[in-house]
């Protein structure tokens, strides 16, 4: 996938669930390593059945999300729904496309993980 490449500050990242539940450094860390990007519409942002270990979050746009069974629904970043991360679960249960241009990013599934598992 090719895009531009954008940053988020931390404001902007505890909007996101459960990326709130971080430190300022865990937080500081994080910027340090995510790199949001712009991508056109059309655009596959994950496979189904892919085992890319990242979780994808929604910024800007709307996105499509259809299971294996055919079953879709979309997300648009406005939205609850967008609050969350869109298939994180290995392998991925989803084929998730662009609908409309869209500002995403991605965090590893295992640090998510970790945050639910302190958190819940």
């Amino acid at each position: 996938m090719t895009g531009t490449e954008l940053t988020i500050d931390h404001s902007s990242l505890r909007s996101f669930h459960p990326l709130e539940y971080l430190t300022e450094d865990e937080m500081t860390m994080l910027v340090s390593e995510i790199k949001p990007q712009q991508v056109s519409a059309g655009t596959e942002l994950i496979a189904l059945g892919s085992t890319d270990p990242r979780a994808l979050y929604l910024v800007q746009g709307e996105v499509a999300v259809r299971a294996a069974d055919g079953r879709s629904y979309n997300v648009v970043a406005d939205q609850a729904k967008a609050k969350q991360p869109i298939s994180h679960l290995l392998p991925h249960r989803y084929t998730v496309m662009a609908v409309s241009p869209v500002t995403c990013f991605w965090v590893l599934g295992r640090v998510i993980d970790n945050l639910l598992g302190h958190h819940s």
